[in-house]
């Protein structure tokens, strides 16, 4: 099991993407467990940004929605088959 937590939602993308980088995730069939009050599932304003990470954490960073706009890439990338939103 692969563990991240971070302050900003969308700062769990690089650690995502090391894990599939280093096949400690597959690359597809990933089902995200995803705690928090809000289900950031917001949507992409720019779906352009996914086509290179770095581009991508640009984009969330600056963007206003960046925090609630980070799962949509997961998603639109093929690498998510599952989500289960944990409200607290």
């Amino acid at each position: 099991m692969f563990i991240a937590v971070v302050e900003d939602h969308h700062d769990a993308l690089p650690w995502l993407h090391v894990a599939l980088r280093k096949k400690a995730l597959p690359l597809t069939n990933i089902h995200l467990v995803h705690i928090d009050a809000h289900p950031d599932l917001g949507c992409l304003r720019d779906a352009s940004a996914i086509k290179a990470p770095r581009v991508l954490y640009d984009f969330l960073d600056e963007s206003e929605y960046g925090i609630c706009e980070w799962i949509w890439p997961l998603v639109l990338k093929g690498h998510l088959s599952k989500i289960t939103s944990v409200s607290t």
